[in-house]
């Protein structure tokens, strides 16, 4: 492997970690469990020598460091019964919309009840 590929490695692995403990900061379990798996997954790949292969596998970690980054949003519950939402500035935030604007709602069949049996 060459030092510019170590180095991507490198930094790759630290990013990812930085981010898990930032993004799972007060969830202990959680962030114990993320840094299990970072550290196996790069275990896991530690003999490969391909370049190729080694940059496909640089794609996903860093594509898996943005996904937490921009999409993990921690939850806490509060005294009232309600939840407390952790979002952080990169946390990517979208339009959410209950219905596909213009698409039209279809009508249920009345479901019969015994008032409505012509028998009765």
């Amino acid at each position: 492997m060459s030092s510019a590929t170590r180095s991507k490695v490198l930094a790759c692995f630290r990013k990812l970690h930085q981010t898990s403990e930032r993004v799972f900061k007060e969830d202990l379990i959680t962030a114990q469990a993320a840094r299990d798996k970072i550290n196996s997954e790069f275990r896991k790949h530690k003999d490969i020598t391909d370049e190729a292969k080694i940059e496909e596998l640089l794609k996903v970690g860093f594509e898996a460091e943005q996904a937490l980054r921009e999409t993990i949003i921690q939850a806490k519950l509060t005294d009232h019964g309600s939840y407390e939402l952790k979002i952080t500035p990169d946390t990517k935030l979208e339009d959410n919309f209950l219905f596909k604007p213009g698409s039209e709602i279809p009508v249920g069949r009345k479901k019969k009840t015994k008032c409505d049996d012509p028998s009765s």
